[in-house]
């Protein structure tokens, strides 16, 4: 028997919206001491305004940057920041104390966060839904070409799956010598959760999964992105929506996610495979 369950959930723009997911019979036990087998299991994706929009102002298209100090923008528009998104009938999903965000990925690294504290300081009065972020990119990144990816995320990791809410630009540091093989006019994947620790009340509580995807549509006979969980290949989603992943036990584990033709072969690119070491506690 399967069993749907509608939840609702309310950004502060007071834009009231609901989400549907299916929970599998066994998905029963949680809360109870017996283990989960692995499982991925689709959620409803999390429906937003149109109005909500995302640009990197700086640095802009191929820019060439000599310093390692390279100043950074990125404006956004009907996303409040800072606060949590309800959705109390997941309290188990793993919640930024910083609320909503913006996340910055550089070429194909982990992200790193922009919260209210990035703001520029004589904007700070504006409405919550208009902001401009502004920030230094580490100074570590090597010379040559780089692609900064942004887009905004919920209090609990999941990406707004719409075009204006991601944005991609290609700069230089230093040097104008080519290193990130992917064209951002073809088909490529942004891997976002699951990535770094994870305090779980209970054993049988699910982590997300989610995943931005430019240039393409997943399906049977489309594009599809492949999941491997310790290096064995568990599954092939063919809807862009997020997921959960139940019954990963304590302790150590590697998640690769791979993007895959309608042939089933892996897309060229260096953004389209992957791979993030998580940590169960």
């Amino acid at each position: 028997m399967r069993r749907l369950i509608c939840v609702a959930l309310l950004f502060v723009s007071t834009v009231a919206f609901s989400k549907e997911f299916e929970i599998k019979d066994h998905f029963r036990l949680i809360g109870s001491n017996t283990s989960l087998p692995l499982q991925i299991v689709p959620l409803k994706q999390t429906p937003a305004p149109n109005s909500m929009h995302i640009r990197i102002v700086f640095p802009q298209d191929r820019a060439f940057e000599k310093s390692s100090n390279i100043r950074s923008q990125v404006r956004i528009l009907g996303f409040p920041l800072g606060v949590r998104t309800h959705n109390s009938s997941i309290p188990s999903l793993r919640e930024n104390p910083n609320g909503q965000t913006v996340r910055v990925m550089i070429d194909n690294q982990q992200p790193f966060t922009l919260t209210l504290g990035a703001e520029d300081s004589e904007e700070a009065n504006l409405d919550v839904f208009r902001k401009s972020l502004n920030f230094r990119l580490p100074k570590d990144i090597p010379e040559g070409e780089h692609v900064m990816r942004v887009y905004p995320v919920l209090s609990y990791g999941e990406t707004i799956k719409k075009p204006r809410n991601f944005d991609a630009t290609t700069f230089y540091k230093g040097s104008r010598k080519p290193t990130i093989q992917q064209d951002l006019n073809k088909p490529y994947l942004t891997y976002n959760e699951p990535y770094g620790e994870y305090k779980l009340k209970n054993a049988n509580d699910p982590i997300l999964l989610d995943f931005y995807i430019s240039n393409c549509s997943l399906g049977r006979e489309l594009y599809k992105v492949q999941v491997t969980i310790n290096g064995e290949v568990v599954a092939k989603l063919y809807q862009w929506t997020p997921y959960l992943i139940y019954g990963l036990s304590k302790g150590s584990h590697s998640v690769e996610l791979e993007l895959l033709g309608p042939n089933n072969e892996p897309v060229p690119g260096a953004f389209n495979h992957a791979k993030r070491e998580i940590i169960i506690q």
